[in-house]
């Protein structure tokens, strides 16, 4: 008979007396530590391993740092004073819009924080540093969706050069109650669609836009790509999975004269519906998927998984607001702070 301990972490099953299970998977650790480990690729070509760790635990370090600048003080009051001066009458303002910032960088960089907490932290950490005025919580909860609308986009410093990006989707929770009580009651709320397009070079977020759950993924692409260009980003090119790969998107694309490489399904068909697509079908027929995809630059595509990947690793997968605008207001704070924190990393 079987038995396991939980305890102890040890588990037999039957027949495994002479260590067979056991030996068997030692060899198949052994074959993927090889292939982990291996220094050339399928082309026989040298990997050139670009990681230091330095650079990396620095980076670490910076992330964790208060993003308040070391005059804030004075900032804080040229601003104040700026404002004041073209309010004429009534009273004057006693928050300088830096501070607003900071604070709600902060906040969009915790998962676990409310806006009480973070008045705690404001209170210890700039008005005491600083010596400015920090708002009360009323005043966060007002003033949350000007303080993210307020923020200059960390991605304007990206427009005017052609660029490659890549779309995807990713499910975002709106509220985590804990595996017990999903594990109970199962899940109550849906969840919400985020549509991104990431520039491939840097992984920096210019687009993106937030649907339900039943929302497909092709229906976004050419809202995605209008979005881009009208905020003054020039697209070369855009790579996407199979889900995007239908005939409104192919010509759409062809119509904004970008080019479009999206993951063909094996069985697809030339015909003349689309021509662009039926020129990578034929291709793919007569040379192969995977030298379509090297060629193309299709295996780039995968910076849009990175980028959720990141996003979530910085801020967790579950928003806290309640309310569609709250979610809303949350999704682009960490937005805008994942981007400014992708230049930053660029840029050094």
């Amino acid at each position: 008979m079987g038995c396991h301990r939980g305890s102890g972490g040890i588990a037999m099953a039957k027949g495994d007396k002479n260590g067979k299970y056991k030996n068997e998977s030692r060899r198949k650790s052994r074959r993927r530590d090889q292939k982990r480990d291996r220094i050339h690729n399928s082309k026989g070509e040298k990997y050139e391993r670009k990681v230091s760790w330095k650079k990396s635990d620095e980076a670490q370090i910076r992330k964790g740092r208060s993003n308040a600048p070391k005059d804030l003080k004075e900032i804080a009051e040229k601003e104040l004073n700026a404002l004041n001066e073209r309010k004429g009458r009534g009273r004057p303002f006693g928050i300088a819009p830096i501070v607003l910032t900071v604070i709600w960088s902060y906040y969009c960089s915790l998962t676990s924080h409310t806006f009480r907490s973070v008045q705690g932290w404001s209170e210890e950490s700039l008005a005491e540093r600083f010596g400015v005025k920090v708002p009360q919580y009323s005043t966060m909860c007002k003033y949350s969706k000007e303080m993210c609308a307020g923020a200059s986009p960390a991605a304007a410093s990206l427009k005017g050069r052609p660029m490659t990006v890549a779309v995807d989707s990713t499910g975002i929770g709106s509220r985590w109650a804990g595996l017990w009580r999903y594990f109970l009651w199962g899940s109550t709320r849906g969840w919400l669609k985020l549509h991104a397009m990431v520039d491939v070079e840097t992984g920096v977020v210019i687009a993106y836009a937030v649907s339900g759950d039943k929302k497909g993924d092709s229906k976004m692409l050419l809202d995605l790509v209008d979005m881009a260009v009208s905020s003054g980003f020039v697209l070369e090119k855009v790579l996407a999975d199979g889900a995007y790969d239908t005939y409104a998107n192919w010509n759409g694309m062809d119509e904004r004269g970008i080019t479009f490489i999206a993951n063909i399904r094996d069985n697809a068909a030339a015909n003349s519906k689309c021509p662009t697509r039926t020129k990578h079908v034929k291709y793919i027929r007569e040379h192969g998927k995977k030298r379509w995809h090297e060629e193309t630059g299709y295996t780039m595509r995968w910076k849009a998984e990175t980028a959720f990947s990141s996003l979530k690793k910085l801020f967790g997968e579950m928003l806290r607001a309640k309310k569609a605008e709250g979610l809303g207001i949350e999704l682009d704070g960490r937005i805008e702070q994942y981007n400014s924190y992708k230049v930053r990393c660029h840029a050094n």
